[in-house]
């Protein structure tokens, strides 16, 4: 008897397919679980010795939730650019929240770089003790984490004009996808270099 049609084939198919669909949803969970905890993170500058807890407060919260929200973009651009065009409603909602995103982490980041130059700022501190983090770290973080926002807004302006052609002609879908991964390597970066001259500032 062919073993395919066996019996015992059945619920041995019915037990994998339900072993797969329980390690996707750990595997959802620990995501959540990673990104909820990452977004967490930026609160204990609230608790950090320093004369501006909220400027760098609001400019780690905006920045983090562009690390989360631009790499759950990215994924999903690398299935429309596949043709997955059930992807697409998720990529609009994700390229707006991108967006805004980006643009508060600008925002954000330009009010908190004030008191970094002012009298006294992180500025001076890391010119004396590692003025390589500034000269050289700080001055590529300040240009390459303003690229994302228009990267993401040319995403979405797309997502909006084209609407669902987005997903039937795959040359419109590859340069959103581009334009998604693209900002996400840029904001990815950006964070590096931002970790790394809050990091040394801190010691």
């Amino acid at each position: 008897m062919n073993e395919s049609l066996s019996p015992t084939s059945v619920p041995q198919a019915a037990e994998s397919a339900e072993v797969r669909q329980l390690s996707r949803r750990i595997s959802v969970a620990q995501a959540w679980l990673g990104a909820g905890l990452l977004l967490l993170w930026p609160l204990f500058n609230l608790w950090h010795p320093s004369n501006f807890p909220w400027h760098a407060t609001l400019h780690a919260l905006s920045a983090v939730g562009m690390v989360v929200f631009g790499s759950y973009a990215g994924h999903h651009a690398i299935y429309l650019m596949r043709g997955a065009a059930s992807r697409l409603p998720a990529i609009r909602r994700l390229s707006l929240w991108c967006v805004g995103l980006s643009a508060l982490a600008v925002v954000s980041g330009n009010w908190a770089y004030m008191p970094y130059r002012g009298t006294g700022g992180a500025r001076q501190r890391l010119l004396d003790t590692a003025p390589f983090f500034h000269n050289v770290l700080m001055e590529f973080k300040e240009f390459i984490c303003l690229m994302p926002l228009p990267l993401y807004i040319g995403a979405a302006f797309l997502l909006w004009y084209y609407d669902t052609r987005a997903a039937q002609d795959q040359r419109i879908a590859s340069v959103i996808g581009v334009l998604l991964i693209t900002a996400w390597a840029f904001l990815i970066a950006g964070a590096i270099a931002g970790m790394s001259i809050a990091k040394v500032q801190f010691l």
